[in-house]
């Protein structure tokens, strides 16, 4: 099965520089002498390229993306069935399922807050 590369996806970063959403690749254009004409340069991680020496702008390689890593154990929060999930620390009474999560009587959604 062959696969192409994926192609740059580039949003404006500053005047005469644009950078790809997906690798990071930063291409710059430069003026050439006082005519309408430029070469560009690309950056990444410390390495360039440039038109001028007769390279061309490398492959788009993704960096992993935060969203697509599984949530670590220690971060994702512990649900306890039929205990109230509200506030911190717990508050741990007997609770019902609400599109919240679980709920007591005191925490339920649409509970009028009293004044204090």
């Amino acid at each position: 099965m062959d696969t192409a590369p994926a192609e740059h996806v580039w949003e404006d970063a500053r005047e005469n520089r644009k950078r790809c959403t997906g690798c990071g690749l930063v291409a710059v254009r430069h003026l050439v002498g006082g005519g309408p004409r430029w070469w560009v340069e690309w950056i990444r991680d410390g390495r360039t390229w440039s038109q001028l020496d007769g390279e061309q702008a490398p492959a788009c390689t993704p960096a992993p993306r935060e969203g697509n890593r599984p949530v670590d154990a220690a971060v994702r929060p512990v649900v306890v069935p039929y205990t109230c999930s509200a506030g911190s620390p717990r508050c741990g009474k007997k609770a019902r399922l609400f599109p919240c999560g679980w709920r007591c009587h005191d925490h339920r959604p649409g509970r009028p807050r009293e004044d204090e």
